[in-house]
């Protein structure tokens, strides 16, 4: 087994892995002897290739958390005036035609904005987040087929299955030399003989634990700085939950269903503390004529996660039977009605008692107060009412 491991090195691709691993399938009839013969030698040898190996996925996980290393930047929030990109969101056209005017008119009142050029700055974020989420992605694919393939080279080698029922059968129908052709990183369907999965299982866990939960946990502290991507890798975990919920990857599932509950806590967690930012903040201003930056954030933060859902949706699967899509309507919805509660608030008259009308300088501000509403309200509705979001809709 350390030989076998050792000309691995530090390769991290899973087909080299396999087909190292496959040199050892000549031995797999002796495995099966010992596990005919003598369970308590059987399990030994299995726990001596658990040893053997597990120094080999400390390695490759070790280099798969370095990916998720980065710079130390600003948590995401939308209160942050660098949440998203901002270049061109207050720029305003100087052409002096009807249309320029009528553009003119509709960016005072937070029409314009949210269309035009809020736009660059959705393009500039979304290649930003999709990057992150890329190297996630690619991350969990890796992981996926290091786990699959291994999983192959134990119920194979290992015989952990009822497939091979005795030595003398095994022998006939696999041939020593046809023997590492066998490993082919197959998923398997459940195994009902609940020994041989858990067997599996013990195995799994003993050969990439504790580097696995490590890695998962690198996972989890990048997104808390970042949760603009949490919703769509939930969605991608979910999705690879469904395509092998019907199979032999149990310890597989288990981890990435313990990954999907810690992300959604995180993210309800985010989403109260949002919530809270923008019950304490002021979002309609009576001397400022532009859209309150968490208004812009929260419209940019609900396009970004619309966009990257859409971009993942496959055919075969239906957003609307998954976890995430519950979860961030509910978010939108928590987020709405705070913003929309905050502009009431502002809206109220009382608001207004220590204006002084008979003073042209108060009625003035009262004016610009009232636009401002206005401005930021248009804003929600025109940059939310194309997604048709039932609890959107309803909110707003």
């Amino acid at each position: 087994f350390n030989l076998a491991v050792k000309k691995i090195g530090d390769e991290e691709d899973s087909k080299s892995i396999l087909k190292q691993l496959g040199c050892l399938m000549i031995y797999s009839g002796l495995t099966l002897f010992t596990k005919e013969v003598s369970s308590e030698t059987f399990y030994e040898l299995v726990a001596i290739y658990e040893t053997s190996t597990n120094p080999l996925y400390q390695n490759i996980f070790n280099n798969l958390h370095k990916r998720l290393v980065t710079s130390n930047q600003e948590t995401f929030s939308l209160a942050s005036a660098n949440a998203f990109n901002a270049s061109k969101v207050n720029s305003k056209p100087h052409k002096n035609s009807v249309e320029s005017k009528q553009d003119r008119l509709r960016q005072r009142f937070g029409l314009l904005e949210s269309h035009d050029t809020a736009s660059n700055d959705s393009v500039s974020s979304i290649a930003t987040s999709s990057s992150d989420n890329m190297a996630v992605f690619q991350i969990f694919d890796q992981i996926q087929r290091l786990v699959i393939s291994q999983q192959d080279f134990l119920l194979k080698f290992f015989h952990l299955s009822n497939e091979d029922s005795t030595l003398k059968s095994y022998i006939l129908k696999y041939p020593s030399e046809e023997r590492s052709n066998l490993l082919n990183g197959t998923i398997h369907e459940v195994d009902f003989d609940r020994d041989n999965a858990r067997d599996i299982y013990n195995s799994m866990s003993s050969i990439f634990q504790p580097t696995f939960d490590d890695l998962m946990k690198s996972v989890v502290q990048m997104l808390r700085s970042n949760q603009k991507i949490t919703p769509s890798i939930i969605f991608y975990l979910e999705v690879l939950d469904k395509q092998i919920a019907s199979t032999n990857q149990e310890f597989l599932m288990t981890i990435f269903k313990r990954l999907i509950d810690r992300l959604k806590i995180d993210w309800l967690k985010f989403i109260e503390n949002q919530v809270k930012i923008i019950d304490k903040s002021v979002l309609a201003h009576r001397k400022v004529r532009e859209v309150s930056i968490i208004i812009k954030n929260f419209t940019s933060f609900f396009s970004d996660i619309e966009k990257s859902l859409i971009e993942l949706a496959h055919d075969n699967v239906d957003i609307n039977t998954l976890g995430v899509r519950t979860i961030v309507n509910s978010s939108y919805e928590g987020l709405a009605r705070a913003i929309l509660k905050n502009l009431e608030n502002e809206e109220d008259e009382k608001s207004f008692g220590r204006f002084k009308l008979h003073d042209d300088g108060d009625h003035k501000e009262k004016i610009d107060h009232t636009v401002n509403l206005i401005q930021n309200s248009n804003w929600l509705l025109e940059s939310l009412s194309p997604y048709k979001i039932v609890t959107l809709e309803q909110s707003l």
